[in-house]
């Protein structure tokens, strides 16, 4: 396993952290912040394991926010 989940029951290490960071990032977008919601995505996106459902998903997030005007 990668150094993103625990070598003992499978579950990503930073899976509490992911959870603040996306509630961070859903507060973001409310406020009408795309780059700080952009940016968080970011970071979410590093602490996701590639190659996997969820670092994909994100992918798409990013590529989305990425592509909205604002967002930079």
């Amino acid at each position: 396993m990668c150094d993103h989940h625990c070598a003992a029951c499978g579950r990503l290490v930073y899976a509490d952290r992911l959870r603040e960071l996306q509630q961070n990032a859903a507060d973001a977008g409310s406020r009408g912040d795309a780059s700080g919601e952009l940016r968080i995505w970011r970071e979410i996106a590093a602490l996701l394991p590639a190659g996997t459902r969820q670092h994909e998903a994100v992918t798409r997030k990013i590529r989305t926010l990425s592509d909205a005007p604002d967002a930079h």
